[in-house]
């Protein structure tokens, strides 16, 4: 004989918790929560940066400017040589304004190119000695792209180098004139003589370019070309159009 079960009213059943976010839904703006902003295990927040400096940048030349792209190779090799270009063109005047003579001038400029193996690409450098006319848009996050060199030695050619050594004694004197940005010392000391084998410490950097670098450490740029087109060079996976 089958037995009878009695149906009980299900008080068994546990009430089900409000669920939060639908909830939210009906809180006021001010009340709901933020998207967590905590810094990340180093105590950084977690940079957001998407190369938008350079596109912007990119967007404002390229209305008026061919844009071309490189490989990371040929991009420095042209770095290289643009730059050494530009201080066989420019660097006698900034010289001059040091008011040094014309062959000391030229003599500077033919002993720093005869070093052109000893200068470094650098990514890092501020702008604020870059030409502003030709990079008019520029905004945090972007760093000068540019050779430099220094601790280089340069003998008191005459007597107007014997003078500039004499304005610098005991502190750096510093030049610029487009793009390049000149540092002098005087590397003679007081218990020793003015001599014509070494007498001048130069540090020089060209600007040519601008870079950016994201939080991973990938890096776009570009630079001016002689016939005023640009080059743009951007690690894998770095989408800018030009």
């Amino acid at each position: 004989m089958a037995r009878r079960i009695d149906i009980q009213p299900s008080q068994w059943v546990a009430p089900i918790n409000e669920y939060q976010r639908l909830n939210e839904r009906h809180l006021p703006v001010e009340r709901r929560k933020e998207p967590d902003q905590h810094p990340n295990d180093s105590g950084r927040q977690r940079p957001e940066r998407r190369f938008i400096a350079l596109r912007k940048l990119v967007t404002a030349l390229k209305k008026d400017h061919p844009f071309t792209r490189t490989n990371h190779a040929s991009a420095e090799q042209e770095i290289i040589q643009l730059g050494l270009d530009k201080i066989h063109t420019d660097l006698g005047d900034l010289l001059a304004g040091l008011d040094l003579t014309t062959s000391a001038s030229a003599e500077t400029v033919k002993k720093i190119l005869a070093r052109a193996d000893q200068f470094k690409l650098i990514t890092n450098a501020p702008t604020a000695h870059l030409d502003h006319q030709l990079y008019s848009r520029l905004t945090p996050g972007l760093k000068a792209l540019g050779l430099s060199i220094s601790d280089l030695k340069i003998p008191l050619i005459d007597l107007s180098c014997v003078a500039l050594a004499e304005r610098c004694n005991q502190r750096r004197l510093m030049a610029s004139h487009n793009n390049l940005l000149l540092s002098v010392i005087n590397t003679n000391t007081e218990e020793t003589a003015l001599s014509v084998q070494e007498g001048l410490q130069l540090d020089l950097s060209v600007s040519l370019g601008v870079v950016e670098m994201d939080d991973r450490g990938r890096r776009a740029f570009i630079y001016r070309r002689a016939d005023d087109s640009y080059v743009l060079y951007a690690d894998k996976q770095i989408n800018i159009e030009i």
